[in-house]
């Protein structure tokens, strides 16, 4: 045995010696690339002994089928196999193992170029390739929650840093180091007055400030308060870096008291608009004036009236500055208000689903308030005659719609949507009886379902569009139509007469009910003409005969039959049971 180590050694070490056996093993997987710290398999065919190779020298050990090798300590080497198959032993072909090299990851920050923005805006972060597998990007160390794409739109401060690998080792995680953004907080300062000292000031933090009087910059006011010298609007600015400048809504100083001896007041006090109309407001008779909204100033307000609108009014409140012989004094605020109404809508009284209507059902067709005034019916954009009420009784097929107006405001109005009412056809059912075959019908079409009623009662057995009367009685149909509409028929006396005209005629037939055969005997020896039907008319037999005559009936059904017998031009019918 050490003999044959000795011989495959020399034989692995010397490339020029010729494999002798029958056989070429191979190593399975060839040129294997491993990622960092990955563990691979190689395997060579089946053998019954194995020896394994490193770098020409033989591994202890390793005399399997297969061989475990790892990126750490394999990667850069070469490998081959030894295998042995009935004392011959064949060396494989020699496959290297090599090291996919995995950067380290990184991001760039897009349109940012000290890292920070204002609040409410967006800075944008890309992985920079080669990464572009298990992404997972990170804000102060928690991970964010969907955020799985090489592109991140970030938009508070904090700390960032992304996660991710390559595709060949998608295993292979790296974490990036972190980038510090900072989002400057933008907010609208608002301005609080403080009675006591008669100032204004701000909350919102800021380097620097800009106040401004009647929409003028005030020279020297950079801090977040001001003392007010003259009634008047004030706003401020913070001052912020990145362009993130903020202003504050207008407000309204009026702590500066000045006493004219005289009140001015604006009329009316309780003004409420119609949609789409104007009205005025007054005040009293003064040598100027200055009208305000929301305590904003209106440019070019500046008669005793000033016309508001529904468009642009309703909801604000409205003062005046009145001046007279150098006194200006401010009016109290009147609040300008607007009636708002919901689109015109109608109600559909009913108890049957709209799109299972029928010809004979109806439907009450309701406006709703306010508009209760000035209605118009339409159907099919036609104008409905004589329909001014607020309710509409409808039992034709139409497109219906109204128009109103409300009592509140008289001119404004509207139209309602078009409600398309469909009643399906359900004709009432016609129905007859002929007297010669005793036979019950309807021509009704489109039928699923035949209800016969017998002397008002439901029939379990009469169920198609014809049938023989089993009665003398009164007969109704009530008929469910395909498209699932139903009518009912007038009720038809029906008198059943077959049984007497046979006794009255000169034919003679037994037995009655039958089984078998029924046998027919004509009294006077003429020409007898005979028509055996079913219930529902159909012709199963017929024959002629002088005298006598038996028919064969054993392969017909239990059930109702006719037999119509003809002599000498007169006909009678017979009503038979097996």
């Amino acid at each position: 045995m050490k003999k044959l180590v000795l011989i495959v050694i020399a034989f692995v070490s010397c490339c020029n010696i010729l494999a002798q056996c029958p056989f070429n093993p191979t190593v399975i997987n060839g040129n294997v690339a491993l990622c960092p710290s990955q563990v691979d398999t190689l395997t060579t065919q089946i053998a019954s002994g194995y020896q394994w190779y490193k770098n020409g020298n033989p591994i202890i050990g390793a005399n399997q089928q297969s061989l475990i090798i790892n990126q750490v300590q394999d990667a850069g080497a070469n490998f081959l196999v030894v295998s042995t198959i009935s004392e011959c032993s064949e060396p494989s072909p020699t496959i290297q193992v090599s090291s996919i090299s995995v950067p380290t990851i990184g991001f760039q920050v897009v349109n940012s170029p000290d890292n920070t923005a204002c609040t409410g805006n967006q800075i944008q972060l890309d992985v920079l390739p080669p990464f572009d597998t298990n992404l997972r990007w990170f804000r102060n160390g928690v991970q964010l929650t969907g955020q799985f794409s090489d592109s991140l739109l970030a938009v508070s401060s904090g700390s960032y840093a992304v996660s991710g690998a390559i595709a060949q080792c998608p295993n292979t995680l790296r974490l990036s180091t972190t980038t510090v953004l900072t989002f400057i907080n933008a907010e609208v300062p608002v301005i609080v007055e403080n009675i006591q000292t008669l100032s204004l000031s701000t909350a919102s933090v800021a380097p620097n400030y800009q106040w401004y009087l009647n929409d003028v910059e005030l020279p020297n006011t950079n801090q977040n308060s001001v003392t007010p010298l003259i009634n008047g609007l004030y706003k401020v600015e913070t001052i912020l870096s990145q362009g993130c400048n903020k202003q504050s809504l207008p407000y309204l100083f009026n702590g500066i008291v000045v006493d004219c001896p005289f009140n001015p007041s604006i009329s009316p006090i309780n003004l409420i608009l119609c949609p789409e109309s104007s009205d005025t407001l007054s005040t009293i008779v003064a040598e100027t004036y200055q009208w305000y909204k929301d305590g904003v100033l209106i440019q070019n307000a500046t008669q005793q009236q000033y016309i508001v609108n529904y468009f642009n009014s309703a909801g604000s409140n409205f003062s005046v500055d009145v001046t007279i012989q150098e006194c200006t004094e401010r009016s109290s605020e009147v609040l300008v208000d607007g009636w708002v109404f919901l689109p015109v809508t109608v109600s559909t009284l009913t108890e049957i689903p709209l799109d299972e209507l029928c010809e004979g059902d109806s439907v009450l067709l309701q406006i709703n308030q306010p508009y209760v005034n000035n209605i118009t019916w339409a159907k099919n954009n036609v104008i409905i005659e004589n329909e001014l009420n607020d309710s509409l009784f409808v039992t034709n097929t139409g497109v219906y719609s109204v128009i109103g107006f409300t009592e509140t405001c008289p001119d404004f109005g509207g139209e309602s949507i078009q409600i398309d009412l469909n009643f399906k056809p359900a004709p009432v059912p016609q129905i007859s009886f002929e007297t010669a075959t005793q036979t019950v019908s309807t021509t009704a079409t489109n039928v699923s379902v035949f209800n016969w009623f017998v002397d008002g009662v439901l029939s379990e057995q009469l169920n198609s569009n014809s049938f023989i009367a089993p009665q003398t009685a009164d007969y109704q149909l009530n008929v469910e139509y395909a498209n699932g509409c139903d009518a009912t028929s007038e009720p038809l006396q029906v008198i059943v007469t077959g049984i007497q005209e046979a006794v009255n005629a000169s034919i003679q037939l037994y037995p009655n009910p039958f089984s078998d055969r029924i046998q027919l005997t004509s009294k006077n020896q003429k020409t007898v003409a005979i028509e055996l039907l079913s219930s529902e008319g159909k012709l199963l037999f017929t024959a002629n005969f002088n005298g006598y005559k038996t028919i064969d009936t054993t392969i017909l059904s239990s059930g109702l039959y006719l037999l119509r017998v003809t002599q000498e031009g007169k006909s009678f019918t017979y009503k038979l049971v097996k």
